[in-house]
C-alpha cells in the first residue's frame, strides 16, 4: 500500500524528534552499558585500568565464593515483593479519593506529591545520615529504628525532651514482646518508605481515572450497579494499562532506589574495593534478574488488561 505524503512528512518530523534522544542513548547510555559488558569478563588493574581476560570467572564468584551477593540479592527481592503491593494499594485508594471533589483538592494532591519533590533519591538518603536541626532522624528502611530521633551524642531523645514523642520500638518490645516487636518494626519501617515514595504512583493513577467518562458511571448506576460494582466493573478495567506502568515503575524505582542493599554492595565493590570487573558482573547479574521479573510481571498481566478499542 502507498502511503500518503503526509504520511511520509509526518514520519520524518517523527524521526527528528527522537534523533537527541538517539544521539543521546548512544553516547551516554549505550556504550557505557557495552563497556561494562567488556568489564564484566576481565579482572580490571587499578593501577592503569589494565584488564585481564578471566572469562566467567566474575560471574561464578558471585553464586560460588562471593557469601555476601546472594543474600543481598534476596534481600534487594523481598523488598520489591513487598513494596511494591503496599505503594499500589495505597496510590489507588489515594488516588481514588483525590479524583473526588473534595474542598481544596489542589493542595491535597500537592501534599502528596510533595515527598518526591523534597525527599528523592539522594536527599533521603543524606537525611538518614546527617543531622537535621541537631538531630539525626532515622527514616528507617528495614534497621528497627522506628520513631526514634538520635541525638548528635548518641543518647536516644525521651519523650520529655522530644514534647510528647513516641519511641515506638521500645513502644512495640514492651506489649509484643522482643521477637514480634522486632518483626512488626522492620514492617513499620517497611511500609512506612513505600508511603512516602508513592508521591508520582499517586499523580499517574489520578491521571487514569480523570481520563474516564462520567457517562460510564451514570450508565452503571441506571443499571443498578453500586459503588463497589462500578469500580470493579467500570474503574479498574479501564485503568488496568496505567496500574500495569505503575507495577512497573515501582518495581524499577524499588530495585533502584538508594537504599537498596544490592546498589550499596556493587558500589562498594567498585568505588572501595576496586574490584572494577567483579562489580561490573555483579551489575549484569542484577539487571538480568531485574530484567526477567519484569519480563514475568508483564507477562502474568498483560491478558488482563483491558484497552479500549482494542478486542
Amino acid at each position: 500500500m502507498k502511503t500518503s505524503g503526509l504520511t511520509r512528512q509526518r514520519s520524518r518530523e517523527g524521526r527528528l524528534f527522537v534523533l537527541p534522544w538517539a544521539i543521546g542513548f548512544l553516547l551516554f547510555v549505550a556504550w557505557p552499558l557495552l563497556y561494562s559488558l567488556y568489564l564484566s569478563f576481565n579482572s580490571v588493574s587499578p593501577a592503569g585500568f589494565r584488564t585481564t581476560f578471566v572469562g566467567l570467572a566474575n560471574y561464578l564468584d558471585a553464586f560460588v565464593t562471593d557469601v555476601k551477593f546472594v543474600p543481598a540479592l534476596l534481600h534487594s527481592l523481598r523488598t520489591v515483593a513487598v513494596e511494591t503491593p503496599v505503594i499500589l494499594v495505597f496510590s489507588l485508594a489515594v488516588a481514588v479519593l483525590l479524583n473526588r471533589d473534595l474542598p481544596a483538592r489542589g493542595m491535597v494532591r500537592a501534599l502528596f506529591f510533595l515527598p518526591v519533590v523534597i525527599g528523592s533519591g539522594y536527599v533521603i538518603y543524606e537525611l538518614s545520615k546527617q543531622g537535621v536541626g541537631g538531630l539525626s532522624v532515622a527514616f528507617g528502611a528495614g534497621t528497627g529504628q522506628t520513631g526514634v530521633l538520635t541525638l548528635p551524642s548518641g543518647g536516644v531523645a525521651s519523650a520529655a525532651r522530644l514534647g510528647g514523642a513516641v519511641n515506638v520500638t521500645r513502644f512495640l518490645r514492651q506489649f509484643l514482646g522482643l521477637g514480634l516487636a522486632q518483626g512488626v518494626d522492620v514492617l513499620l519501617n517497611r511500609v512506612g518508605l513505600s508511603l512516602w515514595k508513592s508521591g508520582i504512583q499517586i499523580i499517574l493513577l489520578l491521571a487514569g481515572l480523570q481520563g474516564i467518562s462520567r457517562s460510564l458511571y451514570e450508565a452503571g448506576r441506571i443499571d443498578g450497579a453500586n459503588e463497589w460494582t462500578l469500580f470493579w466493573s467500570v474503574t479498574f478495567p479501564i485503568i488496568s494499562p496505567v496500574m500495569v506502568a505503575v507495577v512497573v515503575f515501582s518495581i524499577v524505582d524499588s530495585f533502584t532506589n538508594v537504599f537498596n542493599e544490592m546498589l550499596e554492595y556493587i558500589r562498594m565493590q567498585a568505588f572501595i574495593k576496586s574490584a572494577y570487573g567483579y562489580a561490573a558482573a555483579l551489575s549484569w547479574i542484577y539487571f538480568l534478574v531485574v530484567f526477567l521479573l519484569l519480563a514475568g510481571v508483564l507477562a502474568a498481566v498483560q491478558r488482563r488488561v483491558f484497552y479500549r478499542g482494542v478486542r
